[in-house]
């Protein structure tokens, strides 16, 4: 038959099951997002590192080009601005390939990617060295483009990458493509503009005859640059709604669209190779125009940071929320549970409770039960009484037990020093010694009294000599062990049961014991120090001695040690007469 009770805990338990489900639910969609938006983080950063090296890569080509124009007076200064670049660049690669490695170890694309850019940065490089190896009257025109050549091969692998790598980022996160691609063409913007001020280099160190095609490439890059403009990086600052963002585009087509990029194409169209500039000269006057494209690069690529940042942490706010919700109707469904319990099912379990408890014995008073019927209470009284007189019942059985366990400890212990008498040691040694043969342990038994004891009692009292006795006992006991058994056999004769030592052991204990009552005064009003004869004998693990023949050997050895002038420890050396000093 069942019970209500198991009915309602049944149903509390299916609608707390349900809400856990959808609670989960809710909290684990909330954590995977949570994790992408981490991971996606992690991505972003790595692609601000591809879109720092290939900007470096394009930033090079500047020191690059003015080495290549410099006149021999201006060349070792040129060759030390490359150098510095190329370090600034190597770095910027280095750390690149260390997070892609890092996060995508065994991404072949990535890999190959890799491979590439640095291959041909390696021969982008070694064909500008070759130009500055040669000197200036003896170069031939194609020396300058084809390095600049090389080095946009380079350019166009670090460009391969950052597509790569955004490519793999917009799937990850797409609620941040629009700032990604921003920022792609952000950097795409910049290497086209480098790319521009290439163009007039070639034009300022070539004859004359070959402007038309750098004039062709020229405009065809100028193209490229207000289309990839046009194509949303005019617009970012009301995509992304910031007016750092809005600040900077004004800046680019200030300082970049309406003054460098006119004044490049003025220097080389108009102005052409005889206007005195020099490519060195024209790259002072033209890179630092477009340092509002890095601008503009950095603070997308920071926004799209800050808005996966965000949205992390919204997701796992959202995740706690979710959590907390679901704990707050599961607890709610507790609460109503426990009023059930509390109002209607638990008085009733008391009442069975207290029954069962009041017939196996238990007195103890239980909680009042809350919000129990009347009738149920009047059961609780009644049992309330009974269970009182109960209780007065063990009260006095329990005193009667005291009383019994009082008068053994007195006929067990004696009253003056508080050790043990001699008829409870016998019991102790009994127990002991069938303890020692399954342990196999060995043990000694010490016999020692009070040297002239008598002549205290006659010269200070009785009084005196008791508190001598108790004395010896404090200081005795002090040095006992646990495991030990101490004991007064009557007079001024004690003993003691040491566990688990040898006759060394045994011998070097009780010299501590003696030498204590040789530095202690045993009665602090009078300051009396005592001397004491000690007997030791040994019961080794496989003895089958009993007491009494133990007893009496130690007894033997005791009055071997007075006879031979008290204050000695007597053993069962070979010499009888053994004194420890």
């Amino acid at each position: 038959m069942f019970r209500i009770q198991h009915l309602q805990s049944l149903g509390a338990a299916v609608v707390a099951f349900g809400c856990l489900l959808l609670g989960g639910a809710a909290i684990l969609s909330n954590y995977n997002d949570f994790q992408r938006f981490g991971h996606g983080a992690e991505e972003m950063r790595v692609f601000v590192l591809v879109l720092d090296s290939a900007n470096a890569i394009s930033a090079e080509r500047g020191p690059a080009n003015v080495a290549m124009a410099a006149k021999p007076s201006e060349l070792d200064e040129a060759l030390v601005a490359l150098e510095q670049s190329r370090a600034k660049t190597d770095d910027a690669i280095a750390v690149m390939i260390e997070a892609l490695t890092l996060h995508h170890v065994d991404d072949q694309a990535r890999l190959t990617a890799i491979t590439e850019v640095l291959e041909s940065l390696n021969t982008g490089r070694m064909a500008v060295d070759k130009v500055v190896a040669v000197p200036l009257e003896a170069r031939t025109t194609l020396h300058v483009p084809l390095a600049i050549m090389a080095m946009f091969r380079a350019a166009d692998s670090a460009a391969d990458l950052r597509n790569e790598v955004s490519g793999h980022l917009v799937p990850t996160t797409p609620q941040i493509a629009g700032e990604v691609l921003l920022a792609s063409s952000a950097s795409a913007l910049r290497e086209q503009a480098g790319r521009l001020g290439s163009y007039v280099v070639m034009t300022l160190v070539a004859p004359r005859d070959e402007d038309a095609n750098y004039a062709l490439l020229m405009d065809k890059t100028s193209a490229i640059i207000l289309n990839i403009w046009e194509s949303g990086l005019n617009n970012a600052a009301l995509f992304s709604g910031n007016d750092t963002i809005a600040s900077l585009v004004e800046r680019v087509e200030a300082e970049y669209l309406d003054d460098a990029m006119p004044m490049a194409i003025a220097t080389a169209h108009i102005m052409g190779p005889t206007n005195g500039m020099s490519g060195g000269s024209f790259t002072e006057v033209y890179v630092p125009g477009m340092a509002s494209l890095e601008s503009l690069r950095n603070e997308l690529v920071e926004l799209s940071l800050t808005m996966l940042e965000t949205r992390r942490l919204q997701a796992r706010q959202a995740m706690i929320d979710s959590a907390l919700l679901t704990a707050l109707v599961i607890s709610v469904l507790i609460g109503v549970g426990a009023m059930f319990r509390r109002g209607l099912f638990t008085p009733l379990l008391a009442l069975h409770g207290e029954v069962v408890a009041l017939a196996s014995g238990d007195l103890t008073t239980p909680p009042k039960a809350g919000n129990a019927a009347r009738e149920v209470n009047d059961i609780f009284e009644g049992l309330a009484i009974l269970r009182e007189n109960q209780r007065e019942k063990r009260r006095l059985e329990g005193l009667q037990r005291q009383m019994n366990l009082r008068l053994k400890r007195l006929s067990e212990t004696d009253t003056l020093t508080g050790l043990l008498n001699r008829r409870a040691l016998v019991q102790r040694a009994d127990a002991l010694f069938r303890r020692a043969k399954i342990t196999g342990e060995d043990m000694a038994v010490v016999l020692f009294d009070i040297d002239h004891f008598k002549n205290v009692n006659d010269t200070h009292g009785h009084s005196v000599g008791d508190e001598v006795l108790a004395g010896v006992a404090r200081e005795i006991g002090l040095l006992t062990r646990p495991t030990d058994a101490f004991a007064r056999l009557g007079g001024e004769e004690f003993v003691i049961i040491l566990r688990r030592v040898d006759l060394e052991q045994a011998i070097s204990i009780v010299t501590h014991f003696k030498n204590q009552l040789h530095r202690n005064p045993v009665q602090q009003p009078l300051q009396l120090k005592i001397t004491a004869s000690f007997g030791i004998a040994m019961r080794l693990a496989d003895s089958d001695e009993s007491w009494d023949e133990i007893f009496r050997r130690a007894d033997q050895h005791l009055y071997a040690a007075k006879n031979a002038g008290r204050d000695r420890i007597v053993s069962d050396s070979a010499d009888t007469a053994q004194r420890i000093a």
